[in-house]
Order: C-alpha cells, then sequence, then structure tokens
C-alpha cells in the first residue's frame, strides 16, 4: 500500500521492514510483493539500479508457476489481481 499509493512519509519505514523480512519469504506471492514495493519505493526515491534489480526479482517472482510445496503447487501464486503493480514494475525494469 505504501508504495502503490506512494505514501512517502512511510518510505523508510517501508524498506526497513522489507528488508527485515526478506530472508523468510516462502510463496511467489510474498517474494513478489516485497519486491514489488522495493522497486517501487527505490524508483521514486530515484535509486534506479536498485530499483530495476527489484523489478526484475518481482517479475521472476510473478512468472512463478508453482510453489516449493510438493503438495500444494498452487498455493501462494502471483494471480491477475496484481495488474496495475506489474504495470509499474515492466515499466521499472525496462528503463
Amino acid at each position: 500500500m505504501v508504495a502503490l499509493h506512494q505514501i512517502k512519509k512511510h518510505y523508510s519505514h517501508a524498506l526497513e521492514t522489507a528488508e527485515a523480512n526478506s530472508d523468510d519469504i516462502a510463496f511467489p506471492i510474498n517474494r513478489f510483493k516485497l519486491c514489488a514495493a522495493r522497486a517501487i519505493i527505490l524508483g521514486s526515491l530515484g535509486r534506479l539500479a536498485l530499483a530495476k534489480a527489484a523489478a526484475e526479482e518481482a517479475l521472476r517472482a510473478a512468472d512463478e508457476t508453482q510453489s516449493e510445496f510438493r503438495h500444494h503447487r498452487q498455493l501462494g501464486l502471483v494471480r491477475d489481481d496484481h495488474k496495475d503493480a506489474m504495470s509499474q514494475l515492466r515499466r521499472i525494469a525496462s528503463a
């Protein structure tokens, strides 16, 4: 929400939270959301190289077709309801 709604006063806290939780991500949707938020915030702050890397990572998570859980392969995948974020990420990744 902070990234998509450009709530700049919370950018610092959002980036800190993303960094603190970056090692504990089991599902593609969680990786997507974390990396998408980082990409959008970093892009807004003018940190374009880091934003591009995060956008590319988010797009890779969105492309995943199976989760790592053997008996729940469809659990936690990125669905079509993230089209707005995907558009922003593609712009950032192609910059």
